[in-house]
């Protein structure tokens, strides 16, 4: 027998392990802000791109294989330009995403699904570790999110109440969407054949806001494509496609269904947390009993703007044009729906209970479990501040060597903007600038008492040698790391500084 939740005690204790969740979620994500991680590699690349490029450079194919939407790249810029560059300031614009993203959930949760449901799927975005940190980093992924929520926000109002007025506010915020995010023409689209499909029961104002929709979508990415994405894609897309090559479809059936099976056992459904190889069974489980609990009671237009974006996210990894669920970052598009479902599977399984007494023991199990888990994962946050130790080791190396060089010049041997984006990242901060070459010059230091010069690999320490010998100037290893900051497969860079003297 289920037992509903509704009495005043009932509804009270949603709505404290509601005010928990979200302070909570706040919270984490303020304290990963105010630890300013080092940067790491992917964020180095993307921010290389940023610090040196106007805005209308920014509509330029990105290097080192990026790929990024211009008003995520405008935001960053804009953000450099009032308040400079740091480990903080590169953040900024994720962490309003990724907070908005969460205010914001509750408010579109709370019309799909039932108070406890929606409270519980609000706190899977509170606790989930990947949406924490894709909000307190260098990369789009927190704007993806926020995309999301806010269309499915407006369309769920206009689904519920078909006011028009809701439709005139998602076709307004739709242009912006689509200028922050990418994977949002996914949901968009859903929204898109949602309306489609329920065209034949509206009156002739609705159609017409319908068929205005319509074109503001299709406008948008146009635009969008035009301005920006065509050419980054033309410039990264077949390294990407190389990249993400799990993400695409096998052609052979059995190699399919195992495909399949892993992608949606794995990073896609890992909230609160998981992982590949199954990981993430638990919350499918959820996802699954959410389904089965919530279908029939969806209107069909809401199953189609929740559930479309999969489909055509598919379809996209078919045509080789955009991966499936390999990530979970991206798939930050998906996550709206399957956090929603995974919140009424959850709320299946409380419902289920007896006695109201019985109701209320199992809410504060599952909130304390879930809580439970964003604690230990806050806890790493603050014991390990840092993505990996490499990425930490080599901000401190190159913050200790423009401290102590002060004025002196610094070479690096390597080619300009070639070499490692973490070292390039952080050397970027020199104020007397580095020097990049394969063979620098001797008169480079001439007359200089003081110099120094940074190897990033082993075989690069005889091109210091060199430089020493030529310039009769006493090298020194000042520093010397082994770290790995790439692939496992690539090996550690060895990188190594060293203070030449007269």
């Amino acid at each position: 027998m289920e037992v509903a939740a509704n009495s005043v005690a009932s509804e009270r204790l949603i709505r404290r392990w509601l005010i928990v969740f979200l302070l909570f979620g706040l919270i984490w994500r303020l304290v990963r802000f105010a630890l300013a991680f080092p940067i790491w590699g992917d964020e180095a690349m993307l921010g290389l791109n940023v610090v040196d490029r106007s805005y209308a450079e920014l509509l330029q194919p990105l290097r080192y294989g990026q790929v990024a939407p211009v008003g995520f790249l405008w935001a960053v810029r804009f953000t450099f330009d009032q308040f400079g560059i740091s480990d903080y300031t590169t953040r900024i614009p994720a962490l309003i995403a990724g907070l908005g993203a969460l205010l914001l959930f509750w408010h579109w949760a709370k019309l799909v699904v039932s108070r406890p449901a929606a409270m519980l799927a609000t706190a899977l975005v509170a606790v989930s570790v990947y949406p924490v940190r894709h909000g307190v980093e260098l990369k789009p992924y927190a704007m993806d999110l926020l995309a999301v929520v806010t269309l499915l926000f407006f369309a769920t109002r206009y689904f519920c109440s078909q006011r028009p007025v809701w439709m005139a506010a998602l076709i307004t915020v739709t242009p912006v969407c689509s200028f922050i995010s990418y994977p949002q023409i996914f949901v968009a689209g859903g929204i898109a054949l949602a309306l489609v499909l329920n065209i034949g029961r509206a009156d002739w104002l609705r159609r017409i806001f319908s068929l205005a929709y319509l074109l503001v979508v299709t406008g948008s990415f146009l635009a969008v494509l035009s301005l920006s994405a065509r050419g980054q894609y033309a410039a990264a897309g077949g390294g990407m496609v190389e990249y993400w090559h799990n993400g695409f479809p096998p052609g052979n059936s059995l190699k399919f269904v195992l495909w399949f099976v892993r992608i949606h056992t794995g990073n896609m459904f890992a909230y609160p947390i998981g992982g590949k190889n199954g990981a993430s069974m638990v919350t499918v489980l959820l996802f699954g009993r959410g389904l089965w609990q919530m279908w029939k009671k969806w209107a069909t237009p809401v199953r189609v703007m929740l559930f479309a974006p999969f489909l055509l996210t598919f379809l996209a990894a078919v045509g080789r044009l955009y991966p499936y669920g390999e990530s979970a970052r991206i798939s930050q598009h998906l996550a709206p729906a399957i956090m929603l479902t995974a919140g009424a599977g959850m709320a299946a399984f409380i419902d289920a209970a007896g006695t109201r007494e019985a109701w209320r023991a199992r809410l504060n199990v599952i909130g304390i479990l879930l809580l439970g888990i964003a604690v230990i994962c806050l806890l790493g946050n603050v014991l390990w501040p840092y993505k990996t130790k490499a990425d930490q080791e080599m901000r401190s190396a190159i913050r200790r060597l423009l401290d102590t060089a002060g004025s002196d010049p610094i070479i690096l041997t390597q080619l300009p903007n070639e070499g490692p984006p973490t070292l390039l990242w952080y050397l970027r901060g020199a104020p007397q600038g580095v020097t990049c070459r394969l063979d620098p010059s001797p008169e480079s230091l001439h007359g200089r008492t003081s110099a120094w010069v940074v190897t990033c690999a082993a075989s690069q320490v005889s091109i210091a040698s060199r430089l020493a010998g030529a310039t009769q100037m006493n090298a020194t290893v000042w520093s010397s790391h082994d770290l790995q900051v790439g692939p496992k497969e690539d090996g550690p860079l060895h990188l190594e500084i060293f203070h030449f003297t007269r």
